[in-house]
């Protein structure tokens, strides 16, 4: 019998208990005492409530292994997050009716509560009473500007950057330049994990996108990273690792809280695609960026098999040997025999794969995913097996704070974001003055809609004017609160003659090319300068004639025609119409391109394995977990040019034979997942 069967039938017992009390007071209770009328009239409230409070239960869509315990708490949690939404609600309406209003009162209650911090007496903060004395006194920061505190605060010293002791040493990703270290309070953590969430919500209700139903639980695609300790005991590793206890994991998650504590990649996936697969009823899956979830459902596309198989008998193969004796025998207990849900599982999957989700779990209204900025070619290539649901971002956030809630859900995933203005103090540094190392700012009154801006942060953790390094495109307003979609990150420009190319031109560009192309999609791209790729392929011969050019390496959808990836000749017509595309998109590119001071573009074709290559090489030589992971669009180093120029395509004439390369072969079915790699899985 499953927990929601038994409170089915506690639902009948209390209308039975409520009924007979009812008849009691009605046909009796004048022959009795008027204290035993009270109790009696007591206890039929109390029956009544708790017939009412079940039978609720009962009318929604329930995972049929979750227990009674679990069952009750995810409700009362529901009925909790209904409480804050409406609370954080008010609170985020009433910020944004004067976003200027805001923003100074959290920025002077932040000061006034850490001045008398190792950070604030060094600085002076007692001395800052406007947000004018602020924008005088404290000076542009960046990473290197905190190293000695944070070291401080590593050490196990308490009152450097604020004064308690911090929850974790938060762990940036380190794809996009080397990892860094950040203090993070309990009351960031309680931001994200209660407002951020409430608001979000109430964001996404207002744009007309229902949330999961009370009692389905959520598939939640987290890797986890190695966790480690500072000298002074301090947890270190990604925020996201800290964000839940295990008691509340077991509440939402359809994965035990053991299998979330998995750090090899294809494992922790296998695990939860497993418990995922169950479950008819599952609400949501819930990935950090989209990349995951699509790596997710290539995992499903390379082992069914064995999953339907491990369904079908109710154990994990031995056949995914990176799973411990222990952890196997602790998973199994959650186990058990489904042989009719198996049979299903198969059926579904031998159909293909076009719409599985809704095929696989027709109650999931929509998927949970960054889709903005390098994982914008990630929402494309999801369609295959998400259809027509929507894939969400709900934060823009990082290490650093909670800087947005997204509000708008394009389908192209440019999802646009409103400021927190009541949460984090915001500043915006116009692009044209980024590589200044002392630009004016403008506060969020005074930005322009249309214009491009760097970020520049006060948090509530001992961050004071940071240069978080997003460069922003404000798209409007929320009431006076501005509201902003991600363009790219300083440093992953194209800018060899500081025409500034952002990232969004080159994506729009590349897709409008492939629009005029039959059966092509763009897959996934990343982009070089001519400098450095010229040296990676030992030649200079651009060099000499003193012209500079962009390098484009693409991995096109497996569908593509092998002309456009083996003739030049028609390689060439492909990088012509994405010259003439990024000239329009990008007006400083075409400028530069008219005068001469820049080439016309290269496009390197890739075969299917470079970008998991890649992504293995980062995870090899990087600090990021899979979870964080984000492939930079600027190849910044030779060995990263050189490891996709061993992936490249060879191109010939026309005129000459041309020969097939490409291999279309179906992949074979993984039998022995200790082969599978998550980077085989991009």
């Amino acid at each position: 019998m499953t927990a929601q069967e038994k409170v089915r039938l506690a639902c009948g017992i209390c209308f039975i208990l409520a009924l007979g009390q009812a008849i009691f007071l009605l046909s009796r209770g004048h022959k009795h005492h008027h204290d035993v009328q009270a109790l009696v009239g007591l206890g039929l409230g109390m029956t009544i409530s708790a017939a009412l409070f079940t039978f609720t239960m009962c009318s929604h869509h329930c995972s049929p292994f979750i227990s009674i315990k679990v069952l009750v708490l995810k409700y009362a949690f529901h009925w909790l997050l209904w409480f804050l939404k409406r609370k954080h609600w008010h609170a985020f309406q009433k910020s944004n009716e004067n976003c200027t209003k805001a923003q100074s009162e959290f920025l002077l209650k932040t000061i006034r509560k850490h001045q008398d911090t190792a950070y604030g007496k060094d600085f002076n903060l007692k001395e800052i009473s406007s947000v004018e004395d602020f924008l005088k006194k404290h000076p542009l920061t960046t990473y290197d500007h905190y190293r000695k505190y944070i070291k401080r605060v590593a050490e196990g010293e308490q009152g450097v950057m604020f004064h308690k002791k911090p929850s974790v040493l938060g762990k940036t990703s380190g794809t996009t330049g080397l990892a860094k270290v950040f203090p993070v309070s309990e009351e960031y953590m309680n931001n994200i994990t209660l407002r951020g969430n409430a608001v979000t919500s109430a964001l996404r209700n207002q744009a007309g996108i229902a949330d999961p139903k009370p009692l389905q639980m959520t598939c939640s695609l987290l890797v986890h990273g190695a966790v480690g300790f500072s000298e002074g005991g301090t947890p270190v590793g990604s925020v996201t690792a800290f964000m839940m206890s295990d008691a509340i994991r077991e509440i939402l998650f359809c994965t035990p809280p053991l299998g979330a504590s998995i750090v090899h990649e294809p494992t922790s996936m296998y695990i939860h695609a497993l418990f995922a697969l169950r479950d008819e009823h599952l609400g949501s899956i819930w990935s950090p960026f989209a990349s995951s979830l699509f790596i997710f459902f290539r995992f499903l596309e390379v082992s069914w098999n064995m999953l339907v198989q491990d369904i079908r008998s109710g154990s994990i193969s031995e056949k995914l040997p990176s799973l411990s004796p222990r952890d196997r025998e602790e998973l199994n207990r959650f186990l058990y025999p489904m042989p009719d849900r198996a049979n299903e599982i198969e059926r579904q999957f031998r159909m293909g794969f076009d719409n599985i989700v809704s095929r696989l779990w027709p109650r999931m209204p929509v998927l949970y995913g960054v889709t903005s900025g390098s994982m914008q070619p990630f929402v494309q290539r999801l369609k295959k097996y998400s259809g027509d649901l929507k894939i969400l971002s709900g934060f823009y956030i990082s290490t650093e704070g909670l800087v947005g809630y997204a509000c708008e859900f394009p389908d192209d995933g440019q999802t646009k974001y409103v400021c927190v203005a009541d949460g984090i103090f915001c500043e915006f540094i116009p692009a044209d003055y980024c590589e200044d190392e002392n630009p004016g700012t403008l506060l969020m009154d005074e930005v322009r809609e249309g214009e491009c801006y760097e970020l520049v942060i006060t948090n509530t953790d001992g961050l004071y004017r940071y240069r978080m390094g997003d460069v922003v495109l404000i798209t409007g307003f929320y009431n006076t609160t501005p509201i902003f979609q991600f363009q790219y990150r300083n440093g992953e420009l194209l800018s060899l003659c500081a025409e500034k190319t952002s990232e969004v031109a080159v994506t729009k560009a590349l897709e409008e090319t492939a629009e005029k192309w039959d059966d092509v999609e763009i897959a996934q791209y990343v982009c070089a300068e001519s400098p450095l790729y010229d040296e990676a392929r030992g030649t200079n011969e651009d060099l000499s004639a003193n012209i500079l050019y962009y390098v484009i390496f693409v991995e096109l959808s497996a569908s593509t025609d092998s002309l456009l990836t083996s003739v030049r000749n028609v390689q060439m017509k492909f990088e012509a119409e994405f010259d003439a595309n990024l000239r329009t998109f990008s007006e400083s590119y075409d400028k530069c391109r008219e005068k001469s001071k820049l080439g016309p573009p290269r496009v390197v074709f890739l075969d299917r394995h470079a970008f998991s290559h890649f992504r293995g090489y980062l995870l090899e030589t990087s600090t990021a977990s899979a979870g964080q992971f984000k492939i930079p669009k600027k190849l910044r180093e030779l060995r990263w040019i050189q490891l996709f120029l061993s992936h490249e395509i060879k191109t010939v004439s026309v005129n000459d034979k041309v020969e097939d390369k490409v291999d279309d072969k179906a992949e074979d079915e993984v039998e022995d997942l200790s082969k599978v790699t998550g980077d085989d899985l991009v």
